[in-house]
């Protein structure tokens, strides 16, 4: 029990109703199934009280958004040095096998405030729009979720994950494409 609500394991509850669960890590998305029926739940994370010397600023945000921009198309030589003080090795070394970051789009300013998922990791999402379907009415968009790590006294880019969803409008609504 807790602030006056009570919690039960969701697999526990899920089980009894005879239902499945599946856990997503990297989304942090649970999927309970029943007999045709999918809910998805995400967990409300809890608030972690950061000092205010390691909060991510807007401004950091914004280099390292600039700093990915730079790297869908590298240089493995350059990457290395360049990026040391933006990027966690790791990155860096997944940067120089993929041949940079794969992605469509270019990102402006984060769209998300920072979300601290623990003392020294976080996260923020940005969009970009890739263009329209062939109907002129679907939109297509690539969101980029940004893992942040604290590491040397500063926050750096540990992981990038990209998906793109489409946003479906007018005629498109009434005959979707498959």
């Amino acid at each position: 029990m807790l602030n006056g609500s009570v919690y039960v394991p969701l697999k526990f509850v899920a089980a009894a109703l005879g239902a499945t669960v599946e856990w997503d890590g990297p989304s942090k998305l649970a999927t309970a199934k029943l007999e045709g029926i999918r809910i998805q739940i995400k967990p409300s994370p809890s608030p972690i009280s950061m000092p205010g010397t390691q909060k991510l600023t807007s401004a950091r945000m914004k280099l390292l958004s600039d700093k990915l921009n730079e790297v869908q198309n590298l240089d493995a030589k350059y990457v290395s040095a360049h990026y040391k003080p933006y990027f966690t090795e790791r990155f860096i070394r997944t940067l120089i096998h993929d041949q940079g970051l794969q992605a469509a789009g270019r990102y402006k300013d984060p769209v998300t405030l920072p979300e601290y998922t623990g003392k020294t990791a976080a996260t923020f999402t940005q969009s970009a729009p890739l263009g329209n379907g062939l109907t002129g009415e679907d939109q297509y968009i690539e969101d980029r979720t940004v893992t942040l790590i604290w590491i040397g006294g500063a926050w750096k880019v540990e992981r990038v994950d990209i998906r793109i969803r489409t946003l479906t409008t007018g005629f498109a609504e009434y005959a979707p494409m498959n």
